[in-house]
């Protein structure tokens, strides 16, 4: 089972203090659409990468936006900041020349084409 499926994995690694966000994975006919929460997270400071045609890495940073003054209490600090990284395995493999993105309140859009089958050539044999 690929571990972008896997909530455990997620939760297990945030504990250790690295930051993953969270994502969701869906297709239609042609493409497959990946949602990643991405608050606060320039789309300069993001990269993807294809591997194989079919995993998605994602990689990036998101910037502290806490100020830390002398002589203040911090009563909470959840929200996290920092570089991370996200694997994606894609149940087929994708076209890796057509990759969309479209950002939209903190969510960034990835739209993956679905990587056509290769055509056969039929030659008539009288």
């Amino acid at each position: 089972m690929p571990f972008v499926f896997n909530t455990l994995y997620n939760f297990e690694h945030e504990f250790e203090g690295k930051w993953i966000p969270r994502v969701d994975l869906y297709e239609d006919d042609i493409s497959f659409y990946l949602i990643i929460e991405l608050a606060g997270v320039d789309k300069k400071d993001l990269k993807i990468f294809i591997e194989d045609g079919q995993v998605v890495k994602i990689r990036g940073e998101r910037k502290n936006v806490l100020k830390r003054e002398k002589n203040t209490n911090h009563y909470k600090v959840e929200i996290r900041s920092g570089k991370f990284a996200r694997d994606i395995e894609l149940p087929q493999k994708i076209d890796a020349n057509y990759i969309r993105l479209e950002k939209f309140n903190g969510i960034f859009k990835f739209i993956l084409n679905k990587e056509s089958p290769k055509k056969i050539k039929i030659t008539k044999i009288e």
